[in-house]
């Protein structure tokens, strides 16, 4: 991510109608889109054609990789560059979280577990639950302890000396076919009546990647991961889900000075795409994230995991035939800078709106004023949170993404009101 140039008009009335302008136009736009065909047609080859023809070492080469390269566009990308000083707002967002202590751009899978190990998040009491998307020692962990081992603690394990990511979190050791490894999200899938055992190979190529880049949290007693889609995928209905305090959780930190109880977010990768214009075409993760590469004559897929503008020729001109590599990464960072400028509209907006939170306390104004304005800036920061905390800079729903952060803004915006700043 990075900070947007261009200003929002001079009024909040005037930011929200822009954007409201913008939502709508952006929805027409891909309501006329013509599906793409299926990737899981007679041109798409199997990652691995065979355990003997070598191509293995191919992908492995480029999974284990340990370039980390920017997006053309500025957003995302596999260099790490510390948000706190980035976007100074989060310092204040984040106060009373782990995310305060340290937020950092993520690099590539490879170092997954060394990232983890090494984060000023990780304390003696955090939970191992914190080991089921970063390392490939999941499976055995699990086929000894079951959820068992989301109670016991993260030195534990790094005493144990788990290696990173690997080839089993997304496949089968002996048939080297597709499967989930992370226990949760088997769980939250069968909840939604879907087998995986039965599911076709374009959706496990979502799957394996949805299994750890959706959003979560630890169950209260057990620190089993939870995924909360119980009432749907979007930012409203998970946030609907959250105010029922299924099984006791009610936040993931308390601010430390608006002493607002508030959600963080995880990277709802996953869920973003579901609602967008390539899930609706049946695109899956894998076909623009880990495209199609000739090697020994034969298509294997590329396993240099990472934004697709660095490999557009085989990631998107597949199916926007006539287009150009120019014009993709043009319209990729209109998305993206238009998402980038609204968020960071909505970041300045909820600073002041526990600011004035922490104001009106000090005032002394009634206890029912204030909780009704936490209550507020509670939905405000998730719904903005939501949009941030994902990878793709609201490239994955434009619309859904513009949509959750205009009413982010206009619900922080009426904070200060609610306490007569």
């Amino acid at each position: 991510m990075r900070t947007a140039q261009p200003p929002l008009g001079n009024s909040p009335r005037s930011a929200v109608g822009q954007w409201s302008l913008f939502i709508l136009m952006t929805g027409w736009i891909l309501s006329s889109c013509t599906p793409a065909p299926s990737r899981s047609s007679s041109e798409s080859r199997p990652g691995f054609t065979s355990p003997s023809t070598g191509h293995q070492s191919f992908q492995a080469s480029t999974f284990y990789t340990k370039e980390m390269n920017p997006s053309p566009t500025g957003y995302g990308g596999g260099v790490p560059y510390d948000k706190l000083e980035r976007y100074p707002q989060l310092n204040v967002l984040y106060a009373g979280s782990g995310f305060a202590k340290e937020y950092k751009e993520d690099r590539s899978h490879t170092f997954a577990w060394e990232d983890l190990v090494h984060s000023k998040r990780v304390t003696e009491k955090t939970p191992g639950s914190c080991i089921s998307c970063k390392t490939s020692g999941i499976e055995k962990v699990w086929n000894e302890e079951g959820w068992g081992y989301a109670a016991r603690k993260m030195p534990e394990y790094v005493a144990m000396g788990l290696g990173s990511i690997g080839c089993t979190n997304c496949h089968e050791p002996n048939t080297f076919q597709l499967r989930v490894a992370q226990p949760g999200f088997k769980d939250a899938m069968a909840n939604r009546g879907i087998d995986l055992t039965k599911a076709s190979k374009q959706d496990m190529k979502t799957y394996v990647c949805a299994q750890c880049h959706s959003e979560y949290y630890f169950e209260p007693g057990t620190d089993r991961v939870i995924h909360p889609w119980e009432k749907g995928l979007d930012a409203a209905s998970m946030y609907a889900y959250y105010e029922t305090k299924p099984k006791g959780f009610d936040r993931d930190y308390t601010h430390t000075k608006s002493r607002t109880p508030l959600l963080k977010a995880q990277h709802p990768d996953f869920e973003e795409y579901s609602a967008g214009i390539h899930a609706a075409a049946r695109i899956s993760c894998a076909d623009c994230h880990m495209p199609k590469q000739v090697q020994g004559g034969k298509r294997v897929t590329s396993h240099a995991i990472g934004s697709p503008l660095n490999t557009v020729e085989t990631s998107c001109l597949w199916c926007h035939k006539g287009k150009t590599k120019e014009w993709m990464i043009t319209r990729v960072r209109y998305t993206q800078d238009s998402v980038a400028e609204l968020s960071n509209a909505c970041m300045d907006a909820l600073v002041k709106a526990h600011e004035a939170i922490m104001e009106g306390e000090s005032r002394g104004i009634p206890t029912s004023v204030l909780e009704k304005a936490r209550s507020q800036l509670r939905h405000a920061q998730w719904l903005w949170d939501y949009t941030a905390s994902a990878n793709s800079m609201g490239f994955h729903d434009g619309t859904g993404s513009m949509r959750n952060l205009a009413r982010a803004l206009e619900l922080a915006l009426k904070v200060p009101n609610l306490v007569g700043h």
